[in-house]
């Protein structure tokens, strides 16, 4: 997850797994403390245990000489169940930040290379290491391709790992007032093409000028219609 040694490394998500299988056993001992102490268990004390229990039913007791009989119910106490409430809670504010850790970002030249060396080493990984160890990888396992195919240009194999990893889906009505912006003439075709093709309307295995002539030919066409 952070870089292309064998040495094996935490998880990216160990934070997350950790508090997920404590608040497991927590949400296990409540669940058991209150069925205990919700469901009383009747005692019979120095006198035979009644042959049925419930709204109705009559049970007389004998005790011997010297012992007087009782009947009662026991239930087990509800203490710490608050305090494992609480304690449930504040596991999963830590899988929260442990999970958001995850998506921290710093900034380019923020952190000197001991400095990041220190903190990857003291943390698990971030989406942002993990893209670049990827593609890390991906172009190690290229270069060795293309050296088995006997392929000389091996430094010409470059796997570039996206500046970021937002989401930048452009949805139909944000598309509709980028092609105003460019209709009205505030920005360029080249500019109007890369922010669509960034944001999923327009194929990225096209340039501006195919979609360009693309459009000519409709436009072509519906002119000799």
């Amino acid at each position: 997850a952070m870089d292309l040694s064998p040495k094996v490394e935490a998880p990216p998500l160990i934070g997350v797994a950790n508090r997920a299988m404590s608040i497991y056993r927590k949400s296990a001992d409540q669940e058991q403390s209150l069925y205990m102490g919700a469901n009383p268990t009747l005692v019979a004390i120095n006198g035979d245990a009644p042959e049925a229990v419930g709204a109705g039913v009559v049970h007389e007791m004998r005790g011997s000489e010297g012992l007087i009989p009782d009947l009662k119910y026991v239930e087990a106490s509800n203490a710490g169940v608050k305090e494992r409430r609480t304690e449930m809670q504040a596991d999963r504010e830590a899988a929260v930040m442990a999970g958001a850790r995850l998506f921290e970002q710093t900034a380019a030249g923020a952190e000197s290379g001991e400095a990041k060396r220190l903190r990857y080493a003291s943390e698990t990984a971030t989406l942002t290491s993990i893209a670049q160890s990827s593609c890390q990888l991906l172009e190690r396992a290229l270069r060795d391709v293309a050296m088995i195919m006997g392929i000389d240009a091996q430094d010409g194999i470059i796997v570039t790992p996206p500046k970021d990893l937002m989401d930048h889906t452009m949805s139909p009505q944000d598309f509709a007032a980028l092609f105003g912006v460019y209709a009205e003439g505030g920005m360029s075709w080249e500019t109007f093409f890369a922010n669509g093709q960034r944001g999923g309307i327009f194929s990225t295995e096209t340039t501006a000028e195919d979609e360009q002539r693309n459009l000519d030919g409709i436009t072509a066409e519906a002119g000799v219609a």
